[in-house]
Formats: C-alpha cells, sequence, structure tokens
C-alpha cells in the first residue's frame, strides 16, 4: 500500500540530471556492474548502504529529496502497520486531502504516529510526540488527524484514546512542561473535532491555566463559532495580565518567531515575521467567527509588539477590507470596525 508517491528508480534519478550508468560508476566510483545491478529495481534504496547514498547525494541532485521521500514513506507504513494492529485504518484519500492542502508529509507522518501512540496507550511517547508538535505545520497536521474524514476511516477511537491520555497528561502537568503541552494540544484538537474538551480542564499554575483556556477556546471557536466563549477570554485578557502574558506569546511561538519554553516569556519588542505571514493566512481563509478572535484579543496587542506585523500589516488590513463585506452586520462585524477605527489599523481602512 503506497501512501506517497512511488519512490523513483536510480534510472529516473540519472535521466533527469541527464547521466548515463557510465557517468554514475565514474562520478561515484562504484563499478558499472553494482550500478547496473541498482538501476531500474524497485527497492533499490533497500538494498543500498548508507555510504553509497551518501556518494549518489554527492551526484545526483534529486537524491537527497528522495532520501527523504523514502524515510517519510517509511514513516507512513510504520504508522499504518501498527495503527492497523490497535485496530484503526489510514484513510488514503484523506492523507491526499492533507498533503493536496500543502500539509508537510514528513508532519503527517508524525501525526499519524502519535496516533499510534495514543491509541496502543504509550503515553510517554505520545507526550513527548505532542509537545513538540506545537506549531503551525504540525498543528495542520493534527487537525487532519483528529477530524472525521480526515487521516482515519474512523477518528472515534482516536478521541476516545486522546480523552484517557488527556487525563493522564494533565496529572503530570505542573512537573513536565511535554506532558501540559501534549494535554493542551488534545484539549484544543478534540474541542476544535467535537465543540467540546476532552477532559477535566483544570491545572495547578496560572500561565498552563491561561493557555489551556486559550487553547481550548480556539478549538471551540473554530469548531462552533462560539461567540459566548470568546466575549469571556477576551475580558480576561483585558483583566488579567497572566491570561494577557500567554496570549501574546502563543502565536509568536506557535510560527516560529520565539522559542516556546515553559517559563512562557516574550520580549516586550520582537519582529513578528512568520507571525504576521501566519495572519494574513488565517484572515483570508478561517471561519468568521475566528477573525472576532483577531480583532478583539490578538491584532490590537500584537500592533504593541510589533507595529508592522513583520511588514505584513499592510496585507492583513488589505485582506480585511476586502472580507469585511462579505460578513452580515453582527457582532463579528462590529469587531472588525472597531479594529479599523483604531491605531495603527485606521489609515489603512477601506472607508464605507
Amino acid at each position: 500500500m503506497n501512501l506517497l508517491a512511488a519512490t523513483p528508480t536510480l534510472a529516473e534519478l540519472a535521466d533527469d540530471a541527464g547521466l548515463s550508468q557510465a557517468d554514475i560508476a565514474h562520478l561515484t566510483g562504484f563499478d558499472k556492474a553494482t550500478v547496473s545491478r541498482y538501476w531500474t529495481t524497485a527497492d533499490w534504496l533497500d538494498r543500498l548502504s548508507w555510504a553509497k547514498a551518501r556518494e549518489l547525494a554527492r551526484v545526483l541532485p534529486g537524491m537527497r529529496a528522495t532520501l527523504d521521500l523514502d524515510s517519510i514513506g517509511r514513516g507512513f507504513e510504520q504508522a499504518r502497520t501498527d495503527l492497523h494492529s490497535l485496530g484503526l485504518s489510514v484513510e488514503p484519500r484523506g492523507i491526499a486531502r492533507a498533503v493536496g492542502a500543502g500539509t508537510d508529509p514528513a508532519r503527517v507522518a508524525v501525526a499519524l504516529q502519535a496516533a499510534a501512540q495514543l491509541a496502543g496507550g504509550d503515553h510517554e511517547r505520545a507526550s513527548r510526540t505532542l509537545a513538540t508538535s506545537w506549531g503551525r505545520d504540525s498543528d495542520r497536521a493534527l487537525a487532519h488527524l483528529f477530524i472525521a474524514g480526515g487521516l482515519l476511516t474512523d477518528v472515534e477511537p482516536l478521541i476516545e484514546a486522546a480523552t484517557r491520555a488527556a487525563n493522564t497528561f494533565r496529572q503530570e502537568a505542573t512537573g513536565r512542561f511535554t506532558s501540559f503541552m501534549a494535554y493542551a494540544t488534545i484539549e484544543h484538537h478534540t474541542a476544535r473535532a467535537t465543540g467540546a474538551p476532552s477532559a477535566d480542564e483544570t491545572v495547578a499554575g496560572r500561565r498552563q491555566a491561561a493557555f489551556l483556556e486559550r487553547s481550548t477556546m480556539i478549538g471551540i471557536l473554530l469548531s462552533t463559532g462560539d461567540l459566548d466563549r470568546l466575549n469571556r477570554y477576551a475580558s480576561l485578557v483585558k483583566e488579567d495580565q497572566v491570561v494577557a502574558r500567554v496570549e501574546d506569546w502563543a502565536l509568536p511561538t506557535y510560527c516560529g518567531d520565539h522559542r516556546a519554553k515553559s517559563d512562557f516569556y516574550l520580549p516586550t519588542t520582537l519582529s513578528l515575521t512568520r507571525t504576521g505571514a501566519e495572519l494574513a493566512h488565517e484572515v483570508a481563509t478561517f471561519p468568521e467567527a475566528y477573525l472576532a478572535y483577531l480583532a478583539q484579543v490578538y491584532l490590537p496587542r500584537a500592533t504593541n509588539i510589533d507595529p508592522t506585523l513583520g511588514g505584513h500589516i499592510s496585507e492583513i488590513a488589505d485582506l480585511i477590507n476586502r472580507r469585511r463585506p462579505t460578513i452580515p452586520d453582527g457582532p463579528i462585524a462590529n469587531a472588525l470596525d472597531t479594529l479599523m477605527k483604531e491605531s495603527p489599523w485606521h489609515p489603512l481602512a477601506t472607508a464605507r
């Protein structure tokens, strides 16, 4: 079962580079019989030693990408085998949709590995895998994992296993940042998939509680458009400095503008280059309710950290101006209008 496109043969790679068997033998120092054995054999990478792979990568432009593809493919196959042994099935069409939507195949493979770890009750490995998945690319892969019609033919057993794991991670969260991040990741994605959190949402530590509230709120908002929960969260951000600090920390670390650490520290000034690019993507493509979150909560605070949003503020304003006429009058439209009346957004607003 090929979950990715077939690995090209050595002959195909050489042809793309305009090289013959004799050229490959000359450039690598392999004897011609060795090159001939590998030339059109489907499993040639399985037969190849690391030393020979390194030599081929030196002379063939496509070799490194082929090795990466092969490694990812092996990750897919191992995850598929592990999941099958646990009674779960991978949905190839779901993988195709995820990759076709721009999700990194390597991240999809890791998401499937996390599913196998959760379903198999391997909470130690699952916590490490999920904790390292705080980030835009990994998050997108996990979103495809937890939704119906995604990477698995039936997602309910995974959600049940994730709920059990979440309770374990919650109990460990105070002393282990990896367990806490794994717990928050599960809460976000189960809330996004089901419209409700998976477990008791209480943790020790005000910063952890604030981040958990944000993760769950965003998940529910994306699932159900619950503006009441958003409004309660927005009030917390205004009233509680700890919640505000964690809110400021979340997107820059998610996007890679700052490293995520357990102290939730973020400099008061920071170039939000990657965050700005992500904000432009979200304004253009995310549900209307999420735009209310950006307008009410994040964007007014983000411009205090970086007034240009990494050089993307004009692009983001233009996207808001384009979407605003498509949004009916009401609380979401009002939130966007209020934002665009404020500095530094007002000069970028389109007159209505």
